[in-house]
């Protein structure tokens, strides 16, 4: 499966869906990457990509600091 069908999917989110998710601006959610206030993401190539369901929990959870989030999940 290519990452185009596993995006088409809705398995992976782009920084657009995220953004919408969270009714910021795409920019913004570029900002809250750099300082570590989102979910991180992954890399694909040059895109940045969440796996949906992690990012719907985290979501769900009421966005806690990701940190705390990655180390109550057991990652």
């Amino acid at each position: 499966m290519t990452e185009r069908s596993f995006a088409a999917d809705g398995v992976l989110l782009d920084r657009r869906a995220v953004a919408a998710m969270l009714g910021i601006d795409v920019r913004t959610v570029s900002r809250q990457q750099e300082t570590g206030k989102i979910l991180p993401g992954f890399k694909v190539g040059s895109q940045w990509r969440w796996l949906r369901t992690e990012f719907l929990s985290w979501v769900n959870a009421g966005c806690p600091n990701p940190r705390d989030w990655k180390l109550n999940r057991g990652a």
